[in-house]
């Protein structure tokens, strides 16, 4: 039971404390926890304060350790909307052991940014997530709390540079195949999101 209680707490203490944020390879606050929700794929959406607000739908697949996800949508702000569009990998390196207690995995992802509002760009993050799985005994209810330092090139109209920064998240998995995931971190831009995912 006590476990549980500090489970709870530093699911929820993630989840206050990721109000500003950094973008993700479609310049929205996502980040990705060491593994994966689904068995075969997975289908789902966001909803993020990037911009005004932002939507994003997004669909995966998984191989073995390795899985890929597929991301579009959009990006509200005071000029207009402009088009999100982005591919990311994941894939396992190392696993808890008595002597280190996180799991992580390497990510990499490329995104682009369409609109006359913001001005194109394509960003290209490469990152590592670490974190943990927490079963809630008598129930399919678990929690991943992740961190997700991440860095790459972005390309602008007018400036090129590296963007990095660290994402904090948790994935709450309230039933067998549906996850509630919220994100949100310290870097280039602020934000926090939230979504959910479908699996099979």
């Amino acid at each position: 039971m006590r476990r549980e209680r500090l489970v709870l707490a530093l699911g929820f203490l993630l989840t206050v404390v990721a109000a500003p944020a950094a973008a993700q390879h479609t310049f929205t606050p996502v980040f990705k926890a060491p593994y994966r929700a689904f068995d075969k794929g997975e289908i789902g959406g966001s909803f993020s304060s990037a911009g005004d607000w932002s939507l994003e739908g997004f669909f995966g697949f998984g191989y073995r350790k390795f899985d890929l996800e597929a991301r579009g949508g959009f990006i509200d702000n005071n000029a207009g909307t402009d088009v999100v569009l982005g591919i990311s990998g994941r894939g396992r390196i190392f696993t808890h052991t008595p002597q280190f207690p996180l799991d992580g995995a390497l990510t990499v992802g490329v995104g682009g940014l369409i609109g006359d509002n913001s001005g194109d760009g394509l960003f290209i993050p490469v990152g590592l997530s670490v974190g943990r799985r927490f079963e809630l005994e008598g129930s399919d209810v678990s929690l991943v709390p992740y961190l997700h330092p991440f860095l790459g090139p972005a390309f602008t109209e007018g400036e090129d540079d590296f963007r990095g920064g660290l994402g904090l998240g948790v994935d709450i998995r309230v039933a067998r195949n549906v996850d509630i995931r919220v994100a949100g971190g310290i870097g280039d831009v602020e934000g926090i999101a939230i979504g959910v995912s479908f699996g099979r």
